[in-house]
């Protein structure tokens, strides 16, 4: 006898058509696992997901020399038309119907089951894992602008700004969150400008060098975005906000940041 498999295949579509992925589940005679798929396959509606989870798993059942399978699905729209039952109407499943035959005739002998959605509930976490990991990947950023004007000179420079001068310094932060509030915001636009203004204000027509830190710290561009993200990092009481970059203007073409290291 020819080695026997139970494939459990799902698709799943948020939007339909919309961002979509695949869940499948191999299973010996025994019940033991043999392999699991969890994956992203770009735009697709439900039906389209379904017959790609088929084809993912016919491949990968014949890559393991299995000669008898039976697939499980709870997509009645999938296992009618493979059994014959419904039409393929639409071009583009019509496309993919004619793969899954293809890859169907290299086994010796194949059965196609409908099953209740409670029954297919693994390889349904398989498709919705895939879809819920791409989620996580996305964030919202919010960005406010403003400046301050001073006096400084640089320590240990070699050049005219060892001499004092005076900037209007243009400043940038950006906010990074991934959940938004009850009022469906991320972070105010007044509150994000308050909360910077206030930092600013610290040093807003001051002469640098004589206030802390930069009476030891040079008052360069890069200490300036250092020392404002720092200070507007431990304003923040937001749980799901947090701060991820400082950018200093010292002119309209030159600018330094500051920012928070990219997860991983």
């Amino acid at each position: 006898m020819g080695k026997e498999a139970y494939l459990y295949v799902d698709g799943a579509s948020r939007g339909n058509p919309g961002p979509a992925a695949i869940g499948v589940l191999v299973l010996n005679r025994e019940g033991k696992k043999l392999k699991e798929i969890s994956r992203l396959i770009g735009e697709a509606t439900n039906n389209v997901a379904e017959y790609e989870a088929l084809l993912f798993g016919l491949r990968e059942v014949l890559k393991m020399g299995i000669s008898k399978v039976i697939i499980h699905t709870d997509s009645e729209l999938l296992a009618r038309q493979l059994q014959g039952k419904y039409r393929v109407k639409s071009p583009k499943l019509r496309k993919l119907f004619t793969q899954a035959a293809s890859l169907l005739e290299k086994f010796s002998s194949y059965e196609v089951r409908k099953v209740e959605r409670e029954e297919n509930i693994e390889a349904d976490a398989l498709a919705n894992q895939a879809l819920d990991e791409r989620e996580k990947a996305f964030f919202y950023q919010l960005g406010i602008k403003s400046h301050f004007d001073a006096a400084h000179f640089l320590r240990n420079y070699k050049g005219k700004c060892a001499r004092l001068h005076g900037h209007t310094w243009e400043i940038e932060v950006i906010f990074q969150g991934k959940g938004l509030g009850k009022d469906e915001i991320l972070l105010d636009f007044v509150e994000a400008r308050n909360l910077l203004s206030k930092v600013l204000g610290k040093i807003d027509h001051q002469y640098l060098n004589e206030i802390p830190p930069f009476d030891k710290l040079s008052p360069t561009a890069e200490n300036l975005a250092k020392f404002i993200y720092g200070e507007v990092e431990k304003t923040l009481t937001l749980g799901n906000l947090s701060l991820t970059e400082v950018k200093v203007w010292e002119s309209p073409s030159c600018w330094v940041s500051y920012k928070k290291p990219s997860a991983g």
